[in-house]
């Protein structure tokens, strides 16, 4: 986990980068993906205030309209290669994106903060962060699967003796 690479470039070292980010996934040393979920929910917190102009009580929009903002705009940094990070995510990680979603959906509904989260899910027709990513990634697995794809061959490989880490399959 704390090996530096010596890479040179000519005469220029190059540098080591603990947690790089590549195609929009932040990866870490051992792949819990914990910097990608804070990541993600600190520019989902970010977001929030989109919702929150939309949602003023002089000319708020209605909540259809703030629920699908909330999807387009929100919803979709939480979806974005949801079968490469959901597996391995923490609870705590989950908890961050959910805390997030909950404030988000608050927003959109103009459910006050005692209001149950069951409540808020169903006033806004909303799953739960971690069953909303589980529901994409078994989709993903379930498409490839597909007998006439060349990706079965690789979801279906046998993982080992050891499972240091989970995959679409074992999750």
């Amino acid at each position: 986990v704390n090996c530096a690479l010596d890479v040179k470039i000519g005469d220029n070292q190059v540098p080591m980068e603990k947690n790089p980010r590549l195609l929009g996934v932040v990866f870490d040393p051992m792949y819990t993906f914990s910097a990608h979920a804070s990541s993600v929910a600190r520019r989902a917190s970010a977001r929030l205030n989109i919702l929150r102009a939309l949602s003023d009580t002089s000319f708020g929009k209605d909540k259809e309209c703030l629920v699908i903002t909330f999807k387009s705009f929100i919803h979709s940094l939480f979806s974005y290669a949801a079968p490469i990070v959901y597996p391995n995510l923490t609870a705590s990680s989950l908890e961050k994106l959910q805390k997030v979603q909950n404030r988000a959906l608050r927003l959109a509904t103009g459910c006050h903060m005692a209001a149950p989260i069951n409540h808020l899910h169903a006033e806004a027709g909303e799953l739960p962060v971690s069953d909303h990513l589980h529901l994409l990634s078994s989709q993903f697995l379930a498409k490839s699967m597909q007998p006439y794809l060349v990706s079965r061959s690789y979801t279906t490989l046998h993982q080992g003796p050891r499972y240091l880490k989970h995959t679409l399959c074992s999750k």
